[in-house]
């Protein structure tokens, strides 16, 4: 049992998944009976690799964040060795879970998933929070087939128009150009995604691939993929105006 600042309890339950840097557990607050997710984050392994703020960078961006597309953070927990961020139980389903067992979307069903996880990003980009991990891992998804964006682990807040970021981060096949250029990035990064999980979605696999990370990162910089004849024009076109750079969400 663990407990928070305001004495609420929490019962710790089944193992859910783990990150390079947390393991995932279920829990059960005492009082309301909740099903929640808690996110423990290993602070021995943010000091080793020289990012012990990383945890309260993501805590303060997260905890201000309402949404209907976005998992809903709760409170959070310092012990000895972890931090625990208690989150809402979403599911144990994410889009990888979706990809893998139907292969590919049809152009209405990812039409479904893409208008929840666009709301999602709008409102980021609105308060001024770049994620700069958006991926099929993700977006978690109920059995209403709601889409909720998590992990915040990444996430900027953007303090001033114009501002540009240049550390390396995301996911390989996500990761936008300006990032591996390192160049200057802001809210582009997050579009750039978008477009790389819409095509992942209608085709089932990632626009920009290769048998090495680097081989990737050169398909990525060239923009360099093939477009598949199973996308429609319509959808091919919007994918297309998400892999250019300085797009911008508006």
């Amino acid at each position: 049992k663990i407990q928070d600042e305001n004495g609420c309890s929490f019962i710790i339950g089944e193992y859910i998944d783990k990150g390079s840097f947390s393991k995932v557990y279920a829990l059960e607050c005492c009082l309301t009976r909740r099903r929640l997710a808690g996110k423990f984050i290993s602070k021995e392994k943010l000091q080793r690799h020289g990012i012990s703020n990383a945890v309260w960078n993501e805590i303060g961006i997260h905890r201000r964040l309402r949404h209907k597309n976005i998992v809903q953070f709760l409170t959070y927990i310092e012990l000895g060795s972890h931090i625990i961020i208690v989150l809402e139980y979403c599911s144990r389903y994410s889009m990888v879970h979706i990809i893998h067992a139907l292969k590919t979307l049809t152009a209405s069903e990812a039409k479904h998933f893409m208008i929840q996880v666009v709301s999602a990003v709008e409102y980021l980009h609105s308060n001024k929070i770049v994620h700069r991990d958006i991926k099929l891992g993700n977006l978690f998804v109920d059995k209403q087939f709601a889409v909720k964006l998590g992990d915040f682990g990444f996430a900027i807040a953007i303090k001033y128009e114009g501002q540009k970021r240049f550390s390396r981060c995301g996911t390989s096949y996500y990761i936008a150009p300006e990032v591996i250029n390192g160049i200057g990035y802001s809210y582009e990064v997050d579009v750039w995604a978008l477009g790389c999980i819409l095509h992942t979605m209608l085709e089932g696999t990632p626009p920009f691939q290769g048998p090495n990370t680097t081989t990737t990162y050169n398909n990525i910089i060239r923009c360099q993929y093939r477009p598949s004849s199973r996308i429609n024009y319509s959808a091919q076109t919007l994918i297309n105006s998400r892999s250019q750079l300085g797009i911008h969400l508006k």
